[in-house]
């Protein structure tokens, strides 16, 4: 039955009629996809162009009665942006002046600052090689003290044995009493000496006390000066930073308006390439782009032509023979399936 329907199929030309229009049909849908791809580069091309034209005629200013409104606006733009860009740099000049004002503030009070510095620290180190004079000679005389009471104890005890000795009969008396005497001559010479060094090392530590006192009144005015400074250098540098501050806010909002300004300005250029082209105003500077544009134009025109003849020769063609040749091409690689089925099936 397949093969009667293949003879009654090819001797009836209905498959070279299928074949004809279903080859045809595929082969003109492939070259439509690709100039479809050409036309859209062309035209991204071409939009291109139209885009630079019209940035072109707005950097060189040139004007046409048929685009004039529009071109107003982008002047409005323009100068808007140009009025906050001046009031912006009049801050800026202001910021700057001030910043200068406040650096020259805050180094006059470092400078002062690390003078007063510079001096505490002298005074610091009398007042502690002082210090440590003053503690040198105090402990030396707590020990003279301690050492003259300590003898005094001895040359009473010595005193009292000399007593005990006179008063007794021992054969080694006399010696006792040499040896006692002798004691206490040289316990005498020692406290005689240390009642001379004491008044001496007082009187060190007196004037010790007294040269420390100016100087630690020194050092205690010098850090008084210090938190002034400082403090005033706070009070000083604080309305200056403030007013920094305000002035970087206003500027940071003059930007911001400048960009947005620009952004629509921008928005206005970009899309005013079209008018340009339509108006075609008479500039050399323009002229070279024309041409360019002229020429992609043509060739986006000669695209889409070859374009519409092919959509119409894929129309012309026999819908019912395109849709046969796809289902007999369908049909017949089933029937080859198939086959290679039972093929296999009858050898396995």
């Amino acid at each position: 039955a397949v093969a009667v329907a293949l003879y009654f199929l090819v001797s009836s030309g209905k498959i070279k009629q299928w074949w004809q229009a279903g080859t045809s049909s595929g082969k003109w849908r492939i070259e439509s996809l690709k100039l479809g791809n050409e036309i859209k580069n062309a035209e991204e091309q071409k939009n291109l162009l139209v885009k630079e034209l019209g940035e072109k005629a707005w950097q060189n200013r040139i004007e046409h009665e048929s685009y004039a409104e529009y071109y107003a606006q982008m002047q409005a733009q323009e100068q808007l942006k140009a009025e906050l860009a001046e009031e912006r740099q009049s801050l800026e000049s202001q910021v700057k002046d001030v910043r200068q004002t406040r650096d020259q503030v805050e180094n006059k009070y470092n400078e002062q600052i690390k003078g007063l510095q510079e001096q505490r620290k002298t005074a610091s180190n009398q007042l502690n090689q002082l210090q440590e004079s003053q503690k040198g000679f105090t402990k030396q005389l707590e020990s003279v003290k301690k050492e003259h009471l300590k003898m005094q104890n001895e040359w009473q005890s010595f005193q009292n044995k000399l007593e005990q000795v006179k008063a007794s009969t021992d054969p080694k008396r006399d010696e006792q009493i040499a040896n006692l005497n002798d004691g206490i001559a040289a316990l005498s010479n020692s406290m005689i000496k240390a009642n001379n060094d004491i008044p001496q090392l007082e009187a060190q530590v007196s004037q010790i006390e007294e040269e420390l006192t100016p100087i630690k009144n020194q050092v205690e005015d010098l850090e008084n000066k210090i938190e002034q400074a400082k403090t005033s250098q706070k009070e000083e540098v604080k309305p200056l930073s403030e007013k920094i501050e305000s002035l970087d806010k206003q500027i940071a909002g003059l930007k911001e308006k400048e960009r947005q300004h620009q952004q629509k300005l921008d928005e206005l250029v970009a899309a005013f390439g079209p008018m340009v082209n339509q108006a075609r105003p008479a500039s050399e500077v323009l002229n070279t782009a024309y041409s360019e544009l002229d020429q992609k134009q043509s060739r986006f025109d000669e695209l889409s032509q070859q374009q519409g003849l092919l959509k119409a020769r894929i129309s012309a063609l026999d819908s019912k023979a395109v849709t046969s040749f796809y289902i007999f091409i369908g049909a017949s690689v089933l029937v080859v399936l198939l086959f290679l089925v039972l093929i296999y099936f009858a050898f396995a």
